[in-house]
């Protein structure tokens, strides 16, 4: 019998390590970085030398900019405003991770022996195999990244991840990911469009394609705004051919900054997914919300993130055995600390616990693990 979680088990892969973690806090961040950077550009060439030196420490101290902001950004301070409106190595990164892990309950397996379903007047017991229960396992983990910037002004990145389960290749991963980003200023609001593709491997055979599209403006006050970010995403599955959705949401987020080396994001968004196929209960809607805080220290740099999903399906999940919709709640806690070697390596640790609530027994579960590795840039 195989484990019904395999559906969501991919998922783990997109947060399987720190890069994928960090790239999700980062992206709630970085949108305002390029446009801080041009102020302290026209503060220098406005004579400002002192106001524009400020500004650039600011922003060195509390966003964690990429490497080519961040030679720019050096590059002002060390010559007093005399720096070339330029980004090093043409905006280009390569970026490197490895890292090993423990999850003790890798395959989200449910810690019940038997789990009744029906109706009280009718229910039924089922009695769970092992393949039901929880794994506890290591794993090794990579990824690559890949980052240009075109001359027309598009950020194009590509992203390969893996992971390899000791002794469990059932739940080895591979995932690809490619992105394209576009600067916009609709009514001088600073936005961007990114239109995306990834696609995963389970085992070896192709599992899940999300082609997407995305919108995102900034508001307010450059130092703290307002974020509302637009996406949708259709999802196709080769191994469950019923799990077929198209997914929109909606959010908002408020960047606010506590003793100039904090950086807290507080964010709530709204979801609608519509089934392409006969799942079970049709149709889902809910909601989410996020709080992450991220913190500067002198080499280095510790971040908390709390995810909470709610969702609900719009009809029964299945007739005569679950007469009534599925609700779900799945909580993340992310807990990790990075230290720089030097200009390019790092090294990092970090912690997750899981935590899914849901009315029907058999999707319900909860995991904890810890993971550590290095991160090498090239630019």
């Amino acid at each position: 019998m195989k484990n019904p979680h395999l559906s969501v088990v991919i998922a783990i892969l997109f947060g399987m390590g720190h890069l994928f973690a960090q790239k999700a806090f980062a992206s709630a961040a970085m949108p305002f970085e390029e446009d801080l950077v041009d102020m302290v550009v026209q503060q220098c060439q406005a004579g400002n030398a002192q106001q524009a030196m400020a500004i650039s420490q600011a922003i060195r101290e509390q966003l964690s900019p990429p490497p080519e902001i961040l030679a720019l950004l050096t590059e002002i301070n060390q010559t007093g405003c005399r720096a070339k409106t330029r980004i090093t190595s043409n905006g280009h990164l390569t970026e490197v991770s490895l890292g090993i892990g423990y999850d003790d309950n890798i395959n989200q397996g449910v810690s019940a022996d038997s789990i009744t379903l029906g109706s009280s007047v009718k229910p039924i017991t089922l009695i769970l195999s092992n393949d039901y229960k929880p794994l506890s396992k290591t794993y090794l983990a990579a990824t690559a990244t890949r980052q240009i910037i075109t001359d027309n002004g598009w950020t194009l990145r590509g992203i390969v991840g893996l992971r390899q389960v000791s002794h469990y290749s059932q739940l080895d991963t591979v995932g690809i990911q490619m992105t394209g980003r576009y600067a916009l200023r609709p009514l001088g609001v600073p936005s961007f469009v990114q239109v995306g593709m990834s696609q995963s491997w389970l085992a070896g055979a192709v599992y899940r394609r999300v082609p997407s599209l995305e919108f995102q403006s900034n508001l307010g006050n450059e130092q703290q705004p307002w974020v509302l970010n637009g996406q949708m995403q259709q999802l196709s599955q080769d191994i469950v051919n019923t799990q077929g959705a198209r997914i929109t949401s909606v959010s908002a987020t408020r960047h606010l900054r506590w003793e100039n080396l904090t950086l807290i994001a507080l964010g709530a968004g709204l979801m609608r997914d519509r089934a392409l196929g006969q799942r079970a209960g049709g149709d889902r809607q809910g909601e989410t919300l996020q709080i992450s805080v991220q913190h500067s220290l002198p080499q280095g740099q510790l971040q908390a993130q709390w995810i909470r999903a709610r969702w609900a399906t719009a009809n029964d999940f299945a007739f005569g055995l679950v007469d009534y919709p599925r609700q779900n709640q799945t909580s993340q806690l992310l807990l990790s600390y990075q230290k720089k070697l030097t200009a390019e390596k790092s090294i990092y640790v970090e912690y997750h616990r899981r935590i899914a609530s849901d009315n029907i027994p058999i999707y319900a579960h909860s995991s904890s693990g810890i993971s550590a590795g290095w991160i090498q840039q090239w630019k």
